[in-house]
């Protein structure tokens, strides 16, 4: 039975998306053993390219969702997520907390980021995912208003936390996955996933492919 600080991470959101329309938790479209493998908060110079090879090694398409301020300063970055492959999606301007903002606060934060990704590839993101799994009304009106989905997530290991190490996090990504899972990672600067990401996805990555899983952008 999975310990508060599991069900913290993985259990809330998964509930979140089953009375909301348009917020998915899971593929919503899975076909047999597919996942969906997601990246928060990026790009950024030190981690994003080599994150990218190892996802053509593996021949992986996954979902980015990007924080406009950052797409804005890595411009490059962004266009190489895009020509290889992997969908795009916003991840608000500033990783600014909807729970902590007024709805048009909020708002001009979504169309900001919208925005800058469009500029950069030509096209609107189509799924947005809240910081923090963070809902509320003013964004959800915004999201069906601009055919915007809200993914979430249903098997999040915590590559954030200082105390993880990649094969515990690999191992609870294995354990937890099931047919339509979507995984949320981080693409960031912090200490903790800077020094796990690479070796959690080296690990994980083979032993779900041979275990017959597949892996589905959004």
């Amino acid at each position: 039975m999975a310990g508060p600080s599991q069900w913290r991470l993985s259990g809330l959101p998964a509930l979140a998306a089953t009375f909301l329309p348009g917020v998915h938790a899971r593929l919503p479209h899975a076909a047999g053993r597919q996942l969906a493998l997601t990246f928060d908060d990026g790009p950024t110079p030190h981690l994003t390219p080599a994150l990218l090879t190892v996802l053509a090694q593996f021949e992986i398409t996954a979902t980015f969702f990007l924080v406009g301020q950052q797409a804005i300063a890595h411009p490059a970055l962004v266009r190489r997520i895009a020509n290889e492959g992997h969908t795009i999606g916003q991840h608000g301007m500033a990783h600014r907390d909807a729970w902590r903002m007024g709805a048009r606060a909020l708002t001009e934060d979504l169309e900001a980021a919208s925005q800058s990704l469009s500029d950069l590839t030509g096209q609107r993101p189509p799924w947005m995912r809240p910081p923090f799994g963070h809902l509320t009304p003013a964004m959800l009106r915004w999201c069906r208003t601009h055919q915007q989905q809200v993914a979430l997530w249903d098997v999040m290991p915590g590559d954030f936390l200082p105390d993880r190490t990649a094969s515990q996090l690999a191992a609870t990504i294995q354990e937890r996955v099931r047919p339509g899972s979507i995984i949320v990672l981080h693409d960031n600067d912090q200490g903790p996933v800077q020094r796990t990401l690479l070796p959690t996805l080296k690990t994980a990555l083979p032993a779900l492919l041979a275990d017959g899983w597949t892996f589905a952008a959004l």
